[in-house]
């Protein structure tokens, strides 16, 4: 006869692991017992429903018979590890969901669920296992992988055993699979354990693993982790998987870089859960295999006072994969339905250039967003795998293109006479790819009914030249500055990924237009307006500064000022003759048949300093401003 735990029991083990308290638990739930260190139970226990076992502090509990479970088992400030050399039958919940989260809401850490079962097992159709981290449930202590070759076997999901039968993984298309002679080796003591050649177990009747209910991962996991949940039964008889969901968290996005340098970088997004399985034997009634989405890649926005600014945003990782190996028989005789995930979209990137001080070349912005990541999917089938034509493969698509956006900072202004303004900052902006989708089926696959293999969205680029300062102005003294030529605008939106079903969205190009000009100053020669810079559609030239020369009139024809009252005079020179520029005005180019601006007289016809009456010719006038400057001369 089973025994029950006792509420005498524990109290005792409550007394004896320094007091912890008999605790209401979630709602539906009475905290039937919290053990707080390594503890054995002997005989077989039984968890009723509505009543809920807690394990804290990482400790393992021991159950020295057969566990059945219907009512919880938790964890609680640690992982869960629970062992039961008899058999295990869960009809209700094993739950290790107490990640720990950071000021900010990231996840710090995350919790594991470790089982290991050396008779049979049973997971009910109403069983949920849920973990913030890893899930491994064995059938040896051997077996069970310790943190540091996680990402061991973790990579080895994606190699394909030399023997045995085998299902998955999802390689690239086109690629074919490493062997995976190592992929099976643990390290748990001192000599390597193979999953293939461990020795079944004394008993004389192996025992059978029944896998049914709702599993999964909520949340995407920490920095640097890998999520994999393993089933490996070398010693069992065979595993029977019916009416069982499996559902995988999202990769962790990479890592932001934002607001910190001028050369900001997001990390690339992580790939998504893994999946492994192992028995002698493997028996698939109806399995649901919901691989998780590949990772975000990380945001990427420098600060505002750069002279350069980059931004580079990270690239999506890659979508969840599996493999399901049997040494001898693996049978699929219900519905087996395999949905891929996507791939991880591309991080957005943001790139700010500095506005230039007085006469400075405003700062450069380029951004490159992260492509999206490709979801081209071949299913490996290696070996006699029966009913494989069970096999259903749902939608594939692709990540999408990150977002690029380039803000230049403006040309500063000239402050004083003959100073120029500052060119404006170039802002390029490279939108992200989208990821190429498509799926090459092994055996015979096929695909469930609503799958479509679509490419992801190209991102979306915005980029714009920054304004050029204007030239410094001035009074009649002196000659005005020039206006800096603005910047330049690059802006290349991402492609849409390739799909076999449909492509992706080509990215939009949001802005690329041409800084403007800046204007030039006021003064006796004035400033030119600078030039507008390049872009879709270019910038405005700016306007050239205005003349505030007042020139005193020449002096009566003939007549020789005496040299003690010789004076300076502001003329062009028309072929051997000076005309004060006071009698001239400057029309613009296009005018009278003319492509450039040009000099024609106030009124009627130039008086020459010598007297001379120097008629207008039409057309150009007295010449280009270009190439008949205004000289000083003394008369």
């Amino acid at each position: 006869m089973n025994n029950k735990i006792l509420i005498v029991l524990v109290v005792a083990l409550i007394i004896g692991i320094g007091g912890y308290l008999l605790l209401a638990g979630p709602a539906g739930y009475d905290e039937l017992a919290v053990y707080g260190e390594d503890t054995t139970l002997h005989g077989d226990q039984i968890i009723e429903s509505g009543q809920k076992l807690t394990v804290a502090n990482g400790s393992t509990l021991t159950v020295d018979g057969n566990l059945t479970v219907d009512g919880a088992i938790e964890c609680d400030r640690g992982s869960l590890n629970l062992v039961v050399n008899g058999d295990l039958t869960v009809h209700d919940r094993i739950a290790c969901d107490g990640a720990e989260i950071d000021e900010d809401g990231a996840l710090v850490s995350a919790r594991d669920i470790r089982v290991v079962v050396s008779g049979a097992v049973d997971f009910g159709d109403d069983s949920v296992i849920e973990a913030d981290g890893n899930i491994q449930i064995v059938d040896s202590v051997e077996l069970l992988v310790p943190d540091d070759k996680v990402v061991e076997l973790y990579d080895s999901v994606e190699s394909i055993p030399d023997v045995g039968l085998t299902v998955g993984p999802f390689v690239e298309e086109g690629t074919q699979p490493e062997g995976a002679d190592e992929a099976y080796f643990v390290e748990p003591t001192d000599s390597k354990v193979s999953l293939f050649e461990i020795p079944v177990a004394n008993a004389q009747v192996a025992p059978p693993v029944l896998i049914r209910g709702k599993w999964g991962m909520r949340n995407p996991p920490a920095k640097g982790i890998r999520r994999i949940v393993v089933l490996s039964f070398p010693n069992a008889s065979g595993v029977t998987i019916n009416n069982y969901t499996l559902s995988g968290p999202p990769g962790r996005s990479g890592v932001d870089d934002k607001g910190g340098t001028c050369n900001a970088r997001g990390t690339d997004g992580e790939d998504s859960f893994r999946f492994l399985a192992f028995a002698p034997n493997i028996t698939v009634q109806k399995f649901t295999l919901n691989l998780g989405d590949g990772g975000a890649g990380g945001s990427a926005e420098t600060t505002k006072d750069c002279k350069p600014g980059t931004a580079k945003g990270g690239k999506g990782g890659k979508s969840g994969n599996f493999r399901m190996t049997a040494a001898k028989d693996f049978q699929i005789k219900g519905s087996f339905d395999i949905n891929p995930g996507d791939g991880g979209k591309g991080g957005d990137a943001t790139a700010h250039g500095k506005d230039g001080g007085p006469t400075e070349d405003g700062g450069n912005a380029s951004s490159t967003a992260g492509n999206g990541a490709n979801n081209k999917k071949q299913l490996s089938v290696s070996g006699s795998v029966g009913g494989t034509n069970n096999v259903a493969v749902g939608s594939i698509n692709g990540g999408v293109g990150g977002v690029a956006t380039a803000n230049p900072g403006t040309g500063g202004n000239g402050e004083k006479c003959k100073q120029d303004g500052g060119k404006g900052g170039d802002g390029t902006a490279v939108g992200g790819k989208g990821g190429d989708a498509s799926f090459t089926p092994g055996g015979f696959v096929g695909r469930t009914v609503t799958a479509r293999d679509t490419g992801g969205n190209g991102g979306d680029s915005n980029a714009h030249g920054a304004a050029g300062g204007a030239g410094g102005g001035c009074d009649a003294t002196d000659d005005g500055g020039d206006g800096g030529k603005g910047g330049d605008a690059t802006s290349k939106p991402g492609k849409g990924g390739s799909g076999d079903s449909a492509n992706g969205r080509e990215g939009q190009k949001t802005d690329e237009i041409g800084g403007d000009g800046g204007n030039g100053g006021d003064g006796c020669l004035p400033g030119a307006g600078g030039k507008g810079g390049k872009g879709d559609p270019q910038g405005k030239d700016g306007d050239d500064g205005k003349n505030l020369c007042n020139i005193p009139p020449p002096p009566p024809t003939g007549v020789v000022p005496p040299p003690s009252s010789r004076q300076t005079v502001r003329v062009i020179r028309v072929g051997n003759t000076y005309i004060p520029v006071d009698q001239l005005h400057i029309s613009p180019g296009e005018e009278d048949g003319c492509p450039d601006e040009h000099w024609h007289p106030i009124a009627g016809d130039a008086t020459a300093t010598d007297g001379t009456k120097i008629p207008d010719t039409g057309n150009c006038g007295y010449g280009s401003v270009s190439q008949t400057p205004v000289m000083e001369i003394e008369l």
